[in-house]
């Protein structure tokens, strides 16, 4: 007799995850022909529980196994206003599911621990809950699906940089991990400098490390980083120029919410991912909030020149370099 659980929850957002957990149980059913005779989808906001439990319920044709998957149900049964008859009904009819049911539930979100289904399918022999979190450790993640799905490694750093600019999107984070790990073909680790390089979408790592020197007055340094910002991709000046604007902004924006001490978490304030607050944070200790105001101000006023004619990109930022980086210390706050 088949002592398999009959119900299962897939939860969490690791989306990839859940789409390669549904391809097993879809391959479970046997040939085509008669899986699609014995494989029910329902949307769980709009179809009734009557409905799902009689499909999952009804004797499989031609088949051993019976899969329904239901997308949405169990956030649906505990929203505000939800019919608590409802959520009763399918908790009764759980433990009581026919051995050749697997009934499947699919949420994109990850369920509260208090939620009476995940409750009930924790304490039962008879279901099985998968959690699929990954936003909350991203970088790992990455690692870990480079290695599973594409044999190949990832460095912690490159991770944490590409993790930086995916902000959580799942599918978004997999084809850029496709993408370097077919340019290093397993030959190396991917490094940092192929997430600069080939994710068009990264704001460089060498970015910080410019600021870094314009902060300290390293004008030899700040000239090699940006030598090296302007070779990466043969960029545009323009492009760059603009990177660094962004920067100081954000440094600016950064050292306004640490002033103010403002409890709330600075990665939400200022809408990056927390791999750069904690970038900005480090760095932000470099600078003064009157110096921060007039760099800002400074390449402001830059910008506008470019864009009126008067000046190229490229001078602008030979000119930066020898403004903000006269050789000495700069004081820090």
């Amino acid at each position: 007799m088949d002592s398999a659980p009959t119900a299962y929850i897939l939860h969490g957002g690791d989306a990839l995850r859940q789409k390669s957990q549904l391809a097993k149980f879809r391959a479970q059913m046997g040939s085509e022909e008669t899986a699609s005779l014995n494989i029910h989808e329902f949307d769980g906001e709009t179809s009734s529980v009557n409905e799902i439990l009689a499909a999952a319920t009804a004797v499989p044709f031609l088949s051993e196994r019976r899969l329904v998957i239901v997308r949405g149900l169990l956030q649906a049964l505990v929203k505000p206003g939800a019919n608590q008859k409802i959520l009763g009904q399918l908790l009764t009819a759980l433990p009581e599911l026919p051995a050749f049911t697997r009934l499947v539930f699919v949420e994109n979100e990850t369920l509260k621990a208090t939620h009476p289904v995940l409750k009930f399918a924790q304490a039962s022999a008879s279901a099985l809950v998968i959690e699929n979190r990954v936003t909350d450790r991203m970088p790992q993640w990455l690692q870990h699906r480079a290695q599973r799905e594409y044999g190949a490694e990832i460095e912690l750093t490159a991770a944490q940089a590409l993790a930086s600019v995916v902000d959580g999107d799942i599918h978004r984070a997999d084809n850029e991990l496709f993408k370097l790990a077919s340019y290093t073909n397993q030959r190396r680790p991917i490094s940092l400098a192929d997430v600069t390089l080939h994710t068009p979408y990264i704001a460089p790592t060498n970015i910080f490390h410019l600021v870094d020197a314009l902060a300290a007055g390293h004008q030899r340094e700040a000239m090699r980083q940006l030598q090296d910002l302007l070779a990466a991709d043969e960029r545009d000046p323009v492009m760059v120029l603009g990177m660094i604007i962004r920067q100081f902004r954000l440094l600016l924006l950064t050292k306004e919410h640490l002033e103010r001490q403002d409890a709330s978490d600075l990665a939400k304030a200022i809408q990056v991912h927390p791999f750069v607050a904690r970038k900005l944070r480090e760095q932000v200790r470099r600078f003064t909030m009157d110096q921060l105001e007039s760099i800002h101000h400074h390449l402001h006023e830059r910008d506008i020149a470019i864009k009126r004619g008067d000046l190229s990109a490229s001078l602008v930022l030979q000119m930066l370099i020898a403004e903000l980086s006269p050789d000495k210390e700069v004081q820090t706050s």
